[in-house]
């Protein structure tokens, strides 16, 4: 409710709709023309990275922003990879919230000041510090999943996937990260700031 106040304080004479995951989305996507879109990353049922591909492939014009709870400087690169204008922190002022609304809806991407511009670059192959940039954007997937408590059928079902090769990415994601339990991995995960106490694991 908070948004929709913003949005008609951003844009005079606005209509709202509102969804209540990412399969209501789709639907009211496809079935009608928007001009913008606000979408929380961890919605219900729904993987945040597949349902802005499959809207960017229905409405390549429809502008998103993606506002979330989880660290800006470890979603940012992979939200805009796969196909939002911004992205925003849910703790942003209203005053920042409403520009991000606003830059987003002209056409300009919209990311935190300590997300640099070159880090959001497609090509973009300079080293980091963070492991889990390693990772590709299904391994990273797969990562978020094991961090939530899901095994490798839940994973399977939740990607629709087979559970082999569900596995196949859980043996990857140890790998890169060069970590053997999950327990290691929810403890690379908070040292990176990939989750934090009040992000990922509602």
């Amino acid at each position: 409710m908070g948004l929709e106040i913003l949005a008609k304080e951003a844009f005079e004479n606005c209509v709202v709709d509102f969804a209540i995951n990412g399969f209501e989305i789709l639907k009211k996507v496809s079935e009608k023309k928007y001009d913008l879109l606000f979408t929380d990353m961890n919605m219900p049922n729904t993987n945040i990275f597949d349902l802005l591909h499959q809207i960017t492939e229905l409405r390549p014009d429809l502008k998103i922003l993606v506002i979330s709870i989880n660290p800006e400087d470890a979603f940012a690169k992979r939200i805009s990879d796969s196909g939002a204008l911004g992205f925003i922190s849910k703790s942003a002022l209203d005053a920042e919230l409403k520009d991000a609304m606003l830059q987003v809806a002209s056409g300009n991407k919209y990311y935190p000041k300590q997300v640099s511009r070159q880090s959001l670059e497609p090509n973009d192959r300079k080293p980091t510090s963070n492991p889990f940039n390693t990772l590709s954007t299904r391994e990273f997937e797969v990562a978020l999943l094991l961090l939530k408590g899901n095994g490798a059928l839940e994973i399977s079902n939740k990607l629709s996937i087979n559970a082999s090769t569900a596995s196949s990415y859980k043996a990857r994601v140890f790998q890169k990260l060069k970590i053997t339990s999950v327990i290691e991995l929810d403890r690379l995960a908070r040292l990176n700031q990939v989750i934090t106490d009040d992000s990922m694991l509602h």
